[in-house]
């Protein structure tokens, strides 16, 4: 299945030369895991309960990083073409922000690094 390429920054559509680039296979499944791990919430408006609960549970004070370990987990597992979760590692700057570093396995076999 293909989808359409977004820069995971800015969440801007990509054109080059006036034309929409996609994406497919590994690529799409690492774009939908990133996407999915940076919604916050609340934040989308057409499904208010998609997305991490960042401010009201993972950014609270005394969160336990196992907390947030398997609620990141249970987002990157609910992608489709995802098969395991084989390391997360989460560093918090502030109290307000967080690096997110995971490999997961594919369905296919293969084990991709996403940061987040």
């Amino acid at each position: 299945m293909k989808n359409i390429k977004i820069n995971t920054d800015s969440y801007l559509i990509p054109i080059t030369l006036g034309n929409i680039s996609f994406v497919d296979g590994v690529d799409q499944i690492k774009q939908d895991i990133t996407l999915a791990l940076r919604t916050f919430k609340g934040e989308w408006f057409i499904d208010t309960e998609k997305g991490l609960d960042y401010f009201g549970k993972i950014f609270r004070k005394g969160t336990a990083d196992r907390f947030l370990r398997e609620e990141v987990r249970r987002a990157i597992i609910a992608r489709d073409g995802v098969k395991n979760v084989e390391r997360i590692d989460i560093t918090r700057s502030g109290s307000r922000s967080a690096t997110i570093n995971c490999d997961v396995r594919l369905d296919s076999g293969d084990t991709i690094e996403v940061v987040a």
